[in-house]
């Protein structure tokens, strides 16, 4: 089973690499493709990290008694769904091709990108997975079996 604390492990990976990321793009052109790499790495861990928090944390919020919780589940996964969205529209838009032609625009899309994860890092991090613990029986760790 699907622990809090492997979440926020994830959490932290998918910070680290954010942070691969967001270092290509600075380096420009001249990075194209490893920051095409990095987009593609960070893809491969966040769709897998989604599916994972929606089955362990949002469908359990969604489910909980407390109806001011479901809706503020609700809410975020809806707005989440459209990040999910967004990074896939980046992701594919910024090929190594395109970042040659325009790594100015990359990088501004890029940090803007970014930072839209950041915040719902942090939302998760500091409101849903407390709330999935206390109030919707998620445990912190994954049980010894």
């Amino acid at each position: 089973m699907e622990s809090v604390a492997a979440l926020f492990s994830d959490h932290a990976e998918i910070a680290r690499r954010a942070r691969q990321v967001r270092d290509e793009a600075q380096r420009g052109a001249a990075a194209a493709v490893e920051a095409q790499q990095a987009i593609g790495s960070l893809s491969q861990l966040l769709r897998a990290h989604l599916i994972a928090e929606d089955r362990v944390v949002y469908r359990r919020l969604l489910a909980c008694r407390d109806r001011g919780v479901a809706e503020m589940a609700r809410a975020a996964r809806q707005s989440f769904a459209t990040l999910a969205r967004d990074w896939r529209r980046y992701a594919m838009r910024w090929t190594a091709a395109a970042i040659v032609a325009d790594s100015e625009t990359f990088l501004s899309a890029t940090e803007a990108m970014l930072r839209q994860l950041e915040a719902r890092i942090a939302f998760e991090d500091e409101t849903l997975y407390p709330l999935a613990v206390g109030l919707a029986d998620l445990p912190l760790r994954a049980g010894r079996g």
